[in-house]
């Protein structure tokens, strides 16, 4: 079984333009998979409050199924993302993640929470 493939990407930055300790950051991207490949794009939006850190972003994804003639051959793919990183104890950090993916054969909701301590 070979399961590879890539993925190249080109992106850039906009830092403390728009807003203070924040960045904007926008990037295309091409994937070739196993299964899968296409064109996508990404925007993602991060702002710095003292030591936390919030990030939202968005992402759309243009698949061509491989090998498959039906139907849903090519599928066109939604994600909305935040992420929420804060400070709880001297040496502790809490991240709270959530995410929104929807768009064709697609539709799900996903969370997390993880407290990590670092010495």
């Amino acid at each position: 079984q070979d399961d590879s493939g890539s993925t190249f990407e080109v992106g850039g930055a906009l830092r403390d333009t728009l807003w203070e300790n924040g960045e904007l950051r926008a990037a295309v991207f091409v994937a070739d998979g196993t299964f899968s490949s296409g064109p996508g794009a990404r925007l993602n939006a991060t702002k710095a409050f003292g030591r936390a850190f919030a990030s939202l972003g968005y992402e759309f994804v243009d698949y061509e199924q491989k090998d498959f003639s039906g139907d849903q051959r090519k599928l066109g793919q939604h994600a909305l993302f935040a992420t929420l990183d804060v400070p709880v104890f001297e040496d502790w950090d809490l991240s709270l993640t959530g995410e929104r993916r929807f768009g064709d054969e697609q539709d799900s909701y996903g969370f997390g929470i993880l407290l990590q301590t670092r010495y």
